[in-house]
């Protein structure tokens, strides 16, 4: 199933359209390696694919342009789905192949109804003669189109396509595949994987681009390919990326976790969902509460089910997936938004699962870009029709953790149009120090300035005053709390109906 974040209605709809074009980053186009253009490992010459640049929009949408039915369209690259569609700047003509057999597609709040057409499809160098997607043709997921995409690629695995059913069923051909299945059968010397780097807009250490990388990942991404390789949790019924999580540190601590929820998973382990179609993060009530509750000045709401926290304040987050660590960097922890009455204030970047309803029996956790921006991400589909052979490799770019955290409060103060602290020389949670907050290169600590609270909140003040050590937790926002009047968040359209009254304080971060 499918977690997207719900669609931004009217309310917002013509000033996303014009925030997401003025704010998407068109990211250079990769140099191609010194690999060969083709394979002499078989009796045919296969085509190897030049890396794909990936544009961020706003940090909550990945999207690269293929050349669909002989129109560019820009989907946004979801690994959490199957399906290819699209709705075209102009009608499709000959010799793409239009029908009059529509599928309705639907995701945990919108929906859409499309077309079964197929034609050719071009990403990159590389040429796919006959591919079915779905045509858009009329539905509730105007948020992509808000965004300035024009629909979506899914990266996962055919074998649960809705798409390849019915192409099956109605064409006796197997054109309904995903598009990287179709390749990898016309191409069987290149290996079954695809990589993915995709960077942070606001870090300036981040790179200026990310990449999509079919087959073999270029030079600078190769140890990616000798990185442990993690099974996948895979059973008839949900054929996805989810791979075991091993445990969550917070501040140099291995936090106690519930047990995993879903069926068949190894104890001591959680599934999580790797998905680059969702923006945030959603983990246990249990890992969400000891990543932020203990920052001095946080405080919960129940009624969005949202913690805010002081803006330069973070702690230290690693998670571990087959034995590894990899660091989150502060900049993933926490979202600046913005009220109605402008002003900033702070919001965390991983949510209870709880808000996933029904869902929360197949998976731990689902892990979106907040949590892929700190690794490279290799996807290996393994052999073919054998999805239980597919695993997972991963590399992390936080090398410095240090330098990650000077560069958050770098970036954040720019954000909130403050002054920069100095260097920090020590992290929230080494050896002697129980603060969120670091050492400044004097040896004292630093403070932080910070922005305040949304209007009618309880303040957000550094002296927890509920006795219990609750962290506040029984205060409620005002009515007149940011945008609770909104239905929904205009992000990345994969969310359970019942998170869209609690998410909606997110769309003030496009206001």
């Amino acid at each position: 199933m499918l977690y997207r974040w719900a669609a931004g209605l009217a309310l917002v709809a013509a000033h996303l359209a014009h925030d997401a074009q003025a704010f998407k980053m068109l990211l250079h186009k990769h140099q191609t390696s010194g690999r060969s253009k083709s394979s002499q490992s078989s009796r045919r010459r296969d085509v190897i694919p030049e890396p794909i640049s990936i544009e961020n929009v706003f940090d909550l949408y990945y999207s690269s342009t293929f050349t669909i039915g002989g129109q560019d369209l820009e989907v946004q690259l979801d690994t959490g789905s199957s399906e290819l569609w699209v709705r075209p700047k102009q009608d499709f003509a000959p010799p793409v192949q239009s029908s009059n057999i529509t599928l309705v597609v639907r995701y945990g709040i919108g929906n859409f109804e499309g077309a079964l057409t197929s034609g050719e499809v071009i990403m990159g160098n590389v040429s796919i003669p006959k591919q079915s997607w779905l045509t858009y043709k009329q539905g509730q997921i105007d948020n992509v189109f808000q965004a300035g995409l024009d629909g979506m690629l899914g990266l996962g695995f055919s074998e649960v396509s809705t798409v390849l059913k019915n192409v099956r069923t109605q064409t006796k051909d197997d054109s309904g595949r995903t598009l990287l299945a179709n390749y990898f059968l016309a191409n069987p010397s290149e290996p079954r994987t695809f990589s993915m780097f995709i960077n942070r807009r606001d870090d300036p250490n981040s790179k200026d681009d990310g990449v999509l990388m079919i087959g073999a990942p270029e030079p600078e991404y190769a140890s990616v390919v000798t990185a442990p390789s993690q099974p996948l949790h895979i059973d008839a019924s949900y054929q996805r990326w989810a791979n075991y999580l091993d445990a969550v540190e917070v501040n140099g601590v291995n936090i106690t976790l519930p047990p995993t929820v879903v069926t068949g998973a190894p104890a001591g382990k959680h599934v999580a969902n790797i998905d680059s179609g969702t923006s945030l993060v959603w983990a246990p009530t249990a890992a969400v509460d000891a990543i932020y509750k203990d920052i001095p000045g946080a405080r919960y709401f129940p009624d969005q089910d949202q913690y805010t926290v002081p803006c330069m304040s973070a702690p230290r987050v690693a998670l571990w997936f087959g034995g590894q660590r990899f660091p989150i960097s502060p900049m993933d922890l926490t979202r600046v938004l913005t009220d109605s009455n402008k002003e900033k204030y702070c919001t965390n970047a991983i949510l209870h699962t709880a808000a996933l309803s029904s869902q929360t029996h197949n998976l731990d956790w689902q892990i979106g870009d907040t949590g892929m921006r700190n690794w490279v991400t290799q996807f290996d589909y393994g052999t073919a029709g054998q999805p239980e052979t597919a695993n997972i490799r991963m590399v992390s770019t936080v090398s410095d953790e240090l330098a990650a955290f000077n560069s958050f409060y770098q970036v954040r103060a720019k954000q909130l149009g403050v002054a920069a602290p100095p260097p920090i020389t020590a992290l929230p949670g080494a050896p002697g120090s129980t603060s969120t907050k670091a050492e400044s290169s004097s040896g004292t600590e630093t403070s932080f300035p910070t922005p305040s609270a949304p209007p009618g909140a309880p303040p957000t003040t550094d002296t927890d005053d509920s006795a219990d050590g609750s962290n506040g937790q029984s205060s409620q926002p005002s009515d007149n709390a940011p945008a609770q009047n909104l239905d929904g968040a205009a992000i990345s359209p994969r969310v359970s109906a019942g998170l869209v009254a609690s998410l909606a304080l997110t769309v003030a971060l496009l206001c």
